[in-house]
């Protein structure tokens, strides 16, 4: 070629992308880093220096050994993998800002955050970036930023002096900057609800590609030449987008084709490499109580299926749901607090699995696998009319799944109508059979989370927290509660019996 002259032969450039990661192992027969360590392997084999892989928010927290490990495990196995970049997720913050800002300090890999900023500066977190031009080995101008979610502090634990801004304005001002330094494509790394980040791309046409999180079912969409992709939770699947290009003749600029795809890991080995730095942290952060045989059968659970999935708890009634919510209420009552009744948020259940039929042995290390989060729980004093508009908060995006969605402890019988307005969706509340009286208080044994209005539920300001347990965890007290039956012999049959359910419409 002479000076001058454009090379216009197609090339391809790879993203490979995974978000949402709670699992290290296939819990469920599938998922998992180790699995994912493999396929991603795999996927960018043949494209190196021409592959960029991301995750796309929450996988510092969310599981047992997460949580033990303040996400430090995490961290040495996303540096194993390889990783290029990540965004920050809303479960980034679970352990405060400032043991994030240590995580960061320990990766080898980008972490984009653009919207996120700390006082008193008001500048991007340290470590983090809000944007960047990558150019591929092949000379491919990829302009990546990346933006999380602004209700984190409702969601999790960001110190105090963590601010997070508007998306959308933050995003043009990132897309303009990139253009300007010469970014052939704009790559969004997000974690954000499917809505906002069709919105995202609706506000920023000059974006092409969004790699999003926060929501844990897959999604594709391919609109007006702009990708949204999403690939559902724990490493289930492994996105690609590939990027098949080449430099305009006698023109600045590129055109370019995109295929994408998710690659299951059901079928794929663990790394070894992954499972030894799990095996080697579970050693280290283990509890230190010799005394405590976390795989010990506490009871053998029977009747209902435990379901702990995510498409159950986020959206319906459900056998885990009901018992940790049975637990609350019998562990207060014994220890005379006396609550009315008791309510989980369905978020607060992670191991997305449906165990046996036949019934489960329950043992210490399956409870702090299925609720990892070192949550308390609290009983609240709120008057009925109060407490009403918070379980319509629960609620509230029904049907879509949401971590907020309620799970009650016996004798409560709610229904809903999803085609009424949002916060007027109640039709029947009832205690004991009895409705909901407005301008009585009740006392609602809780977790300390939902209690100081985490998950959105605002309504929960108007109450007063009146007891609280702070030297053991949720699951402590589910195991408090097992512990009793096996003790007194008694059998443990798990219920779905209609506690919280949707108004069926009336075909007579």
């Amino acid at each position: 070629m002479t000076v001058g002259d454009v090379d216009s032969s197609w090339r391809t450039s790879r993203l490979v992308t995974i978000n949402d990661v709670y699992t290290f192992e296939k819990a469920s027969g599938h998922g998992g880093f180790a699995a994912a360590s493999t396929l991603i392997n795999e996927l960018r084999r043949g494209h190196q220096g021409d592959c960029l892989v991301t995750v796309n928010g929450d996988f510092l927290g969310g599981s047992l050994l997460a949580e033990q490990s303040k996400g430090e495990v995490v961290i040495e196995i996303l540096n194993h993998i390889g990783i290029d970049a990540c965004v920050l997720g809303n479960h980034e913050f679970d352990f405060s800002t400032s043991v994030l800002e240590r995580r960061i300090g320990e990766s080898k890999f980008d972490w984009y955050g653009a919207n996120v900023t700390k006082l008193p500066e008001n500048r991007m977190l340290p470590g983090c970036i809000d944007r960047k031009v990558v150019v591929t080995r092949s000379g491919l101008r990829l302009g990546v930023f990346g933006v999380c979610t602004p209700a984190t502090p409702k969601l999790s634990y960001p110190c105090d002096l963590t601010r997070f801004h508007d998306v959308i304005a933050t995003a043009k001002q990132a897309v303009a900057a990139l253009q300007q330094e010469g970014a052939d494509l704009i790559i969004a790394l997000t974690h954000l609800r499917l809505a906002a980040d069709v919105d995202l791309a609706k506000e920023c046409p000059e974006i092409h590609i969004v790699l999003g999180g926060h929501d844990h079912d897959p999604f594709s969409q391919l609109q007006n030449g702009q990708l949204v992709l999403k690939c559902g939770q724990n490493a289930y699947w492994v996105g690609v987008v590939d990027i098949h290009w080449r430099r305009k003749d006698g023109a600045d600029g590129i055109e370019f084709f995109l295929s994408y795809s998710m690659h299951s890991t059901c079928n794929t080995d663990e790394d070894p490499a992954c499972i030894d730095i799990v095996r080697r942290c579970q050693e280290k952060f283990e509890p230190v109580d010799p005394d405590v045989d976390l795989d010990e059968v506490l009871v053998r659970c029977t009747g209902a299926q435990l379901d702990t999935r995510t498409s159950t708890v986020r959206v319906c009634e459900a056998s885990s749901g009901n018992l940790v919510a049975d637990a609350m209420y019998s562990f207060f009552m014994a220890h005379g607090a006396e609550p009315d009744l008791a309510c989980i948020n369905g978020g607060f259940i992670r191991g997305d699995r449906l165990y046996p039929e036949d019934g489960v042995d329950i043992t210490r290390r399956l409870l702090y696998e299925e609720m990892p989060f070192p949550k308390h729980a609290c009983c609240i004093d709120i008057a009925g009319a109060s407490y009403t508009a918070a379980i319509e908060q629960h609620l509230s995006q029904f049907p879509s799944p949401a971590g907020s969605f309620p799970h009650f402890s016996r004798s409560v019988a709610i229904e809903f109508d999803r085609d009424l307005p949002v916060g007027s969706r109640i039709t029947k509340f009832t205690l004991h059979g009895e409705p909901i009286d407005p301008n009585r208080t009740y006392r609602v044994a809780t977790s300390l989370f939902i209690a100081n209005c985490g998950d959105g539920c605002t309504a929960y300001k108007d109450g007063r927290i009146v007891e609280s347990v702070l030297d053991r965890r949720i699951p402590d007290l589910v195991i408090w509660m097992l512990e009793r039956y096996r003790d007194q012999n008694r059998p443990l049959r798990l219920v779905v019996e209609g506690r919280v359910r949707e108004r069926q419409p009336n075909t007579t």
